[in-house]
């Protein structure tokens, strides 16, 4: 059986290239604020555009979790972390 690819989101995968935001951009040619879009689920890339992050980032396409989580839902999973019981 095929072992299953781990599947990250675009902004779990530049940290863990090492790649910074503006690298990114600059090899999309988009700016920086449309590459936090993209990485923040915001705005979705173009298929071309997915198909060159995910060579970028040296994954599989289908590896991309190409809609992380809402950020008020992210900002609510934070603050029930650092509430104190």
């Amino acid at each position: 059986m095929p072992k299953k690819k781990e599947k990250k989101t675009l902004a779990e995968w530049r940290e863990e290239r090492g790649l910074t935001v503006q690298d990114l951009a600059d090899a999309l040619g988009v700016s920086r604020g449309s590459m936090g879009d993209y990485l923040h689920g915001r705005k979705e890339p173009s298929i071309t555009r997915a198909l060159l992050l995910a060579e970028l980032l040296k994954v599989d396409v289908h590896q991309v979790d190409w809609q992380p989580k809402p950020q008020n839902e992210r900002l609510v999973s934070k603050s029930a972390a650092s509430s104190p019981s």
